[in-house]
C-alpha cells in the first residue's frame, strides 16, 4: 500500500510535468520494475515453498491459508535492506520444511508479534494446534533470543515425537 501511494504520487507527478512539458516517467516505470521485481522473487520463493511442501507430504490448503494470513499482516512492513519483510517468514517455511516440519507455523511466526494477529483468528483458520505452536514460538513481549531459540528448538524437536525430557544429557 505505501508503494501503491508512491505510485500515486508519482503518477500524478508525471501527469502534472508532462502538462507543463516535464517528464517524471523515468522514475514511474523505474518504480513499477522495482515492485514487478519484488513480486517475481516472493512468488519463486513461495513457489519453491509450495513444491518442499507438496513433495514432503504436508496439506497445501494449509500454507496457502497460512499464506494468505501472512502477506495480509505483513504487508506494509519492509527490512531494513528495503525488500518486502514477507521474505523472511518464506524464508524460515523454506527451512523448517526441509527439516521435515510443517512450515505454517514458520509462515505466522513473526504475524502475532509484529502484526497483533490474534491467537484465536489463527485457531479458527489453522486449528488450536497450529494457534498454540505459532504462540510457542512468538510469544509478544516476553524473554530475549535464548529463550525464543529454546522454544524454537523444543517445538523442532516435539514436531519430531521428541520430548525434552527424552533427551539424556
Amino acid at each position: 500500500e505505501q508503494r501503491m501511494s508512491k505510485i500515486c504520487e508519482h503518477m500524478s507527478y508525471f501527469l502534472d510535468n508532462l502538462v507543463w512539458g516535464g517528464s517524471g516517467l523515468d522514475e514511474l516505470v523505474k518504480l513499477i520494475k522495482e515492485i514487478d521485481n519484488e513480486i517475481a522473487q516472493i512468488n519463486k520463493v513461495y513457489l519453491q515453498l509450495e513444491y518442499e511442501a507438496i513433495a514432503r507430504g504436508f496439506d497445501l490448503a494449509r500454507l496457502r491459508i497460512a499464506d494468505k494470513i501472512a502477506r495480509r499482516a505483513h504487508r506494509q512492513r519492509t527490512r531494513d535492506t528495503g525488500e518486502p519483510y514477507y521474505i523472511h517468514p518464506l524464508e524460515v517455511a523454506r527451512i523448517l520444511v526441509s527439516w521435515g516440519i510443517d512450515p505454517v507455523e514458520g509462515l505466522l511466526h513473526d504475524v502475532r508479534e509484529d502484526e497483533n494477529v490474534s491467537i484465536e483468528g489463527i485457531a479458527k483458520e489453522l486449528g488450536v494446534k497450529t494457534a498454540l505452536i505459532v504462540d510457542i514460538l512468538t510469544k509478544p513481549g516476553e524473554g530475549n533470543f535464548k529463550s525464543r531459540e529454546v522454544r524454537a528448538i523444543t517445538y523442532c524437536l516435539q514436531s519430531q515425537g521428541i520430548s525434552i525430557n527424552d533427551i539424556k544429557y
